[in-house]
């Protein structure tokens, strides 16, 4: 590589997403437990973040 002109890339860790930033954090109703009785009673859900060539998306 060296030869070639070429260096590695350092890739830079993220700092953690769960510490509270400037806002207040959203109140947690559920208190961690996902467990329900009966269906459509606890709904739960995430975001990913892809990076592509044109952005970023988000499911």
């Amino acid at each position: 590589m060296a030869d070639l002109g070429l260096a590695g890339r350092k890739v830079r860790r993220r700092c953690g997403l769960t510490r509270p930033g400037k806002r207040p954090a959203a109140p947690d109703f559920v208190r961690r437990d996902f467990t329900a009785d009966a269906p459509d009673q606890v709904w739960c859900g995430d975001m990913t973040e892809i990076t592509t060539g044109e952005g970023k998306l988000y499911l």
